[in-house]
């Protein structure tokens, strides 16, 4: 753009720029890398062209009400989301198995005339 002449860390600064783009709510269509200082198009996705720099900051490996990561394989181990419900719950540390077939069925039945005949072991 042929307004600004100097650059505006964020959409604060570059509203109190003056330029008139800046009143109309237009932004930057470039941008200068926070660690080697080279000017390049606007894309905050992909890392800096000069120094690979990545421009967004990591996001947590918690799951933090949601704003945190929601892949499960790299979230913590520490975060109890991680086992809860899912595709997870199968693996999941807390989950209790069912002991419903140490009492009914045929196996169950046998164990019980077995432990009739010589008593519990």
């Amino acid at each position: 753009s042929a307004g600004a002449a100097r650059a505006s860390p964020c959409p604060e600064g570059h509203a109190e720029s003056g330029s008139p783009a800046a009143a109309l709510g237009a932004h930057a269509s470039r941008m200068i890398c926070g660690k080697c200082s080279m000017e390049q198009s606007y894309n905050p996705a992909r890392p800096c062209e000069k120094c690979n720099f990545i421009m967004q900051a990591k996001g947590s490996s918690h799951w933090d009400g949601g704003d945190g990561t929601r892949n499960l394989a790299s979230m913590s181990t520490k975060d109890a989301k991680k086992f809860k419900g899912g595709l997870q719950q199968a693996n999941s540390k807390f989950k209790t198995s069912s002991g419903k077939a140490d009492r009914v069925g045929a196996k169950a039945k046998a164990k019980r005339e077995n432990e009739k005949k010589f008593g519990k072991s």
